[in-house]
Order: structure tokens, then sequence, then C-alpha cells
């Protein structure tokens, strides 16, 4: 298997065919990808110096909160809604490239 052969190839093919980039470049953003090792959130063991009971919510309306949580769940619908639709452009996208890589 000529290896350098292989890879003049690709090379050609993606400075020929400008239209892959494009396809490319939406499935490098539509793809999740893990950027980031875990954190462990080990517990603090030192106390605060405060009492016990001595911290106090401050008060919130029931409009106030009626709307953050009108908020939240809007936020959610439209996350869900962009996540969706990220999905299927990957995909289309991934389809895309296989099949004008391989018809070229």
């Amino acid at each position: 298997m000529d290896h350098i052969r292989i890879l003049k190839r690709a090379f050609s093919i993606t400075t020929s065919y400008r239209a892959l980039w494009i396809f490319g470049i939406l499935v490098a953003l539509t793809t999740g990808g893990n950027f980031g090792g875990s954190s462990s959130g080990g517990g603090d063991g030192g106390g605060s110096g405060r009492g016990p009971g001595t911290f106090q919510w401050p008060e919130i309306s029931p409009d106030v909160l009626t709307g953050l949580i009108v908020a939240a769940v809007v936020s959610l619908c439209v996350a869900l809604l962009l996540a969706v639709a990220a999905a299927i452009a990957r995909y289309v996208a991934e389809t895309a490239l296989i099949r004008m890589v391989d018809q070229h």
C-alpha cells in the first residue's frame, strides 16, 4: 500500500473540490468532542466560620419567580431544538462528504 500516493490523492481532491470544505467545516462544527478532562469535585472539609442558620435567602416575588421559570423552560426548549438541528445537519453533511468523494 502506497501511503504517499493516497495522501497526494486526498490532497488533490481536497484542493480541487472546494464544496467539500463547506461540508467538512459543518461536520467539524457539529461534532461534539470532549475537550477537557474530567474533574473531581472533592469536598471541602473546612467550615465557613458562620454559625448554622445565619444565611437568609432573599425574598423573590411570585412574578419574578414565574418569569425565571418561564425563561428557563424556553431556554431549555431552544437548546433542545438547536441540538436536534445540529445532529441532523451533521448527518446530512457527513453523508454529503462521503457521496461527493465517492462520486469524485
